[in-house]
């Protein structure tokens, strides 16, 4: 699926010097860009509602919305086209 323009959906973020992307792609071939199972990225940030609505106004499609965990922790989580599992953290 693709923005209003017909171009991939795409959010970046800035924390200190690293800049992380997250994009849809027009088409994936899951033979070619498979990852390992169990590919998981953690970002800590330090505000998760700020961060979760960047990345729902950009159109991307959250794995799961914003929630408190047991383990003390407030994530969301998506899928990266290239199937990385990204949750995206910080302490409540």
């Amino acid at each position: 699926m693709a923005g209003r323009d017909g171009r991939p959906r795409y959010a970046a973020f800035r924390m200190g010097r690293a800049r992380i992307g997250a994009a849809e792609a027009a088409a994936v071939d899951p033979v070619l860009r498979a990852v390992p199972t169990g590919a998981e990225i953690v970002i800590d940030v330090d505000d998760i509602r700020e961060v979760r609505d960047r990345v729902v106004g950009a159109g991307l499609p959250l794995a799961e919305d914003l929630q408190d965990r047991p383990w003390g922790l407030r994530d969301f989580r998506l899928s990266d086209p290239d199937g990385y599992y990204l949750r995206f953290t910080s302490r409540h």
